[in-house]
């Protein structure tokens, strides 16, 4: 079945920085530091979407949520990022002011596991087993983990702690985005299986679902069926966690995590 959500350009999709930010602008921009541009060349165009800060240490580095689907095509990706050179600590009162120019930075995806290269040598039946988990990876969750390269870091997004794969029907609940309108935004709706046609507008992959009462963030808006309200795929963070967890990979949606 087709997937909506990641826009295709000819362009980086490079977002606004906060000086281009003006009142015109709507949905009115929100200072939102942790919702990033991601995209990821393919062909003549460019697959685009919203990526999410979900950690940062400097043990670990900085690791980047969105939607499998718009980065499937290789191994790497780009997001962009504060220009690493102008970085300041995320609790410097002149952290936003400083952080004006923005740098397209490299992005290893290190979950799901990716295709091994042309000159990785692996028995046929490895590598059919490794396709097909991507396969029904991209068909029922469909999220990706990115580890940010070059020194580029931003604060990460509240977690939600608990572990809930659902919500009650009606709950409220906020999609924060970046794309493809270029700067971080907000829609308001409730918890359903049918979503406003202003939050699943194509290039809102990888965008933040929150609880409205807690700002904390628990889904990933992905994958919609087209041309219907409804949203097919929108993993949560206590089903991202369990996967995680098989990759050792715990620490990138860990709402305490124990690390510098």
């Amino acid at each position: 079945m087709p997937l909506v959500g990641a826009a295709c350009s000819t362009s980086s999709a490079r977002p606004l920085a906060r000086s281009e930010w003006t009142d015109e602008l709507d949905p009115p921009p929100e200072d939102v530091p942790w919702a990033v541009v991601v995209y990821q060349p393919r062909g003549s165009g460019t697959a685009v979407g919203t990526g999410i800060v979900v950690h940062d240490c400097a043990e670990h580095g900085t690791y980047v949520l969105t939607s499998f689907h718009l980065v499937r095509s290789s191994s790497d990706a780009r997001v962009w990022m504060p220009d690493p050179e102008r970085l300041v600590s995320d609790d410097d009162p002149a952290w936003h002011d400083r952080h004006e120019e923005l740098v397209a930075v490299s992005a290893e995806i290190v979950f799901p596991p990716a295709l091994p290269d042309d000159g990785d040598e692996l028995e046929p039946e490895e590598l059919d087993r490794i396709h097909f988990q991507r396969i029904v990876h991209l068909h029922t969750t469909d999220f990706a983990i990115l580890r940010v390269e070059g020194g580029a870091r931003a604060p990460a997004a509240p977690l939600h702690p608990g572990a809930e794969i659902d919500l009650e029907k009606g709950y409220p609940v906020e999609l924060v985005a970046t794309a493809p309108e270029g700067y971080p935004h907000r829609h308001s709706f409730e918890w359903s299986e049918l979503y406003p046609r202003e939050v699943r507008r194509t290039g809102h992959s990888g965008g933040a679902i929150l609880l409205e009462n807690t700002g904390r963030l628990f889904a990933m808006l992905s994958s919609a069926y087209p041309g219907t309200r409804r949203v097919w795929i929108r993993p949560s963070i206590g089903e991202m966690r369990e996967l995680l967890h098989d990759a050792a990979l715990d620490f990138v949606l860990d709402p305490a995590p124990d690390c510098d």
